[in-house]
C-alpha cells in the first residue's frame, strides 16, 4: 500500500500491506489488531474472538483472560456461551452439567436445600453433588418464548430424589436409560 518496504507475509499469506500501522493508514479494511493474549505479536482473527489461533484462545480461558465455555470451562466460548462441542451436544437432547462445590450456585442451593431439611425437625443431610438440567436449544428457545408471553411468572425451585439404580454420578454425569 505505501510502497516503502515489503508486504507482510504471515504464514505463507502475503497481506496487502507492509505492517499494521500502514494498513490501519491506509484505510482499507478493518485494521488487523495483534492478539489479545499478552505477549503474541500475531495477527488477532475473528474467527478466534481477535486471537491468533485456537490455542491462544483457550489459553486466555485457562487464564481468566476470555470468556470460557459455561458448560465445560475449558473451550473458550463462540456460539453465545458455549464452545462449538457443547453447542452441537446442546443441539442434541438434554444434558446434565455438575455443579462446582465452590461456585455460588451450588452454595445458594445447598442453603436452600438444608434450610428446608431443617424446617422438619430432622437431622441435615449432606449435599455431595448437584447437577444442572440444560436443555436442548431448540426446547430452550420455546421455554424462553412461552415465559415472554407470560411476563409476569413465578419460578419455583424443587428438589427431586429418587433411587437410582445406574451409577449416575460416580462415574460420568450422563441420564441412564
Amino acid at each position: 500500500i505505501c510502497g516503502l518496504k515489503p508486504k507482510f507475509v504471515e504464514k505463507g499469506f502475503k497481506h496487502p500491506y507492509c505492517s499494521r500501522t500502514c494498513a490501519r493508514r491506509s484505510g482499507h479494511g478493518a485494521s488487523p489488531a495483534a492478539c489479545l493474549l499478552p505477549g503474541c505479536r500475531a495477527t488477532g482473527k475473528p474467527a478466534f474472538s481477535n486471537f491468533c489461533s485456537h490455542a491462544h484462545f483457550a489459553a486466555s480461558v485457562r487464564q481468566v483472560r476470555g470468556a470460557g465455555c459455561k458448560q465445560c470451562g475449558a473451550q473458550p466460548s463462540a456460539v453465545g456461551e458455549l464452545c462449538v462441542t457443547c453447542d452441537r451436544r446442546a443441539r442434541a437432547g438434554p444434558r446434565l452439567r455438575e455443579l462446582n462445590p465452590d461456585s455460588s450456585t451450588f452454595r445458594h442451593l445447598q442453603a436452600q436445600f438444608v434450610s428446608e431439611w431443617e424446617s422438619t425437625g430432622s437431622n441435615s443431610p449432606v449435599l455431595d453433588k448437584a447437577y444442572e438440567v440444560t436443555l436442548a436449544r431448540d426446547v430452550g428457545a420455546r421455554h424462553d418464548a412461552y415465559r415472554c408471553v407470560l411476563r409476569v411468572y413465578t419460578e419455583i425451585r424443587t428438589f427431586y430424589s429418587a433411587l437410582c439404580v445406574c451409577d449416575l454420578g460416580c462415574k460420568e454425569n450422563h441420564l441412564c436409560n
